[in-house]
């Protein structure tokens, strides 16, 4: 081996600095591959320290003979991967020619460079790619899933406002005007189309906008919605999620409410109306019954109390039983009321002529004259409401049933 055609001592300073910034194997190797110096982590990377006059194919493995075969396989300047034959792992090699001027005879600088480091960054990022385009294509799925089994008509548009995508519920309800790539605005055709620009226009990243409007159904019929806009941005741009929700059965259950609702309104007057008539009613009955009381019952029960005569008190006993009876069921019935009204005398000469007696037979039973009986029947007539009327008195008395023969 002619190790002394080549010595550390033929490279400059200017070799040295530029070997100092690689962290990987540099060999020195002279004109006939013989390693005569080297650089970097020689016992780490070939497990030995003993690689000093050892031929660079014997080191690395390489199923060559010589140099000359060496350039051959791999011609200085490239960049090759190798695969040792006695190491488990691959690395790259480059082999670069000593210009003359560093060394007279000859010579090579062998970069060895291990792939470990690459094979595993190389496969954490393989893995997470492989997780990303996992997440990625779950996403997708799940988007699809979501954007496809939506009730109401949904859109993707873009910022030029043409569609990338519909579900098929838009696909439906358009279908004789949907096209992807199309103008969104020249599909749904809202009432107003200045409205829904300027607000896919100002609207902001991940804000939503909602309005009711009209849109065209079919070709000619249009449709009350809740459209409802999102801006959604990505990396490189932006889309807007566009949704209809049909108002045309809401619309028609509000009419519906508003007329029960109405027709209610109107049963509630109603019922109020009639609540306070049976309330008025209430307030006239029990004025009624007070005044009753006050005008005829208890001015009669004071007569009954001053009457001596046990058959007129009885009488009157009897009438205002009668009548207080008839206040809880008819207070409005006259006769019960008239009669009490009626002096004891009075009521007594009524009770006669309801028994059937005559005017002289009435004077000699009560020991008065025919005159004054003539004028207590006068005086009954009035009190009674008959007085000038063809009506016998005896009739009247008898016919209402309160007043009859002792």
């Amino acid at each position: 081996m002619s190790s002394s055609s080549l010595s550390n001592d033929v490279f400059s300073l200017e070799l040295s600095t530029v070997v100092e910034d690689f962290c990987d194997v540099v060999l020195y190797v002279d004109a006939a591959g013989f390693i005569v110096g080297t650089k970097g982590p020689i016992s780490t990377f070939f497990k030995t320290d003993h690689v000093i006059g050892r031929t660079v194919w014997s080191v690395l493995g390489l199923k060559v003979n010589d140099i000359s075969e060496l350039l051959a396989k791999y011609p200085p300047e490239d960049i090759q991967e190798i695969f040792s034959a006695h190491q488990s792992e691959s690395f790259c090699l480059r082999i670069v020619p000593l210009p003359e001027h560093f060394c007279a005879s000859g010579g090579f600088v062998v970069v060895v460079t291990s792939n470990s480091p690459l094979m595993d960054l190389c496969g954490a990022y393989e893995q997470r790619l492989s997780d990303n385009i996992t997440a990625w294509d779950d996403s997708m799925a799940l988007f699809h899933a979501l954007f496809e089994t939506t009730a109401d008509p949904t859109f993707l548009v873009d910022a030029k406002q043409r569609v990338l995508s519909a579900n098929d519920a838009a696909k439906a309800l358009y279908k004789e005007s949907y096209s992807p790539g199309k103008n969104c605005l020249e599909i749904i055709r809202p009432a107003d189309p200045d409205i829904l620009h300027e607000a896919m226009r100002t609207l902001r990243p991940g804000k939503s906008w909602t309005r009711e409007m009209h849109v065209l159904e079919g070709m000619d019929k249009r449709l009350p919605v809740e459209l409802t806009l999102r801006r959604v941005d990505l990396n490189a741009s932006r889309v807007y999620h566009l949704v209809l929700r049909d108002l045309s059965e809401l619309n028609t259950l509000e009419k519906g409410l508003h007329k029960s609702k109405a027709q209610v309104e109107g049963m509630n007057v109603t019922l109020r109306n009639v609540l306070n008539s049976v309330e008025e009613e209430k307030q006239d009955l029990r004025e009624e019954i007070s005044r009753q009381v006050k005008d005829q019952i208890l001015p009669a029960l004071d007569r009954m109390a001053r009457e001596e005569c046990p058959e007129v008190r009885e009488d009157y006993y009897g009438l205002l039983k009668d009548r207080l009876v008839a206040v809880t069921h008819d207070p409005a019935d006259p006769l019960d009321a008239l009669v009490l009204t009626l002096t004891p005398r009075e009521l007594e000469i009524a009770k006669l002529i309801a028994a059937g007696q005559s005017s002289k037979q009435i004077g000699e039973l009560l020991g008065s004259s025919f005159d004054t009986i003539q004028t207590h029947r006068k005086n009954i007539r009035k009190k009674l409401g008959i007085r000038g009327k063809r009506v016998s008195l005896y009739a009247f008395l008898n016919s209402q049933g309160y007043l009859g023969a002792s």
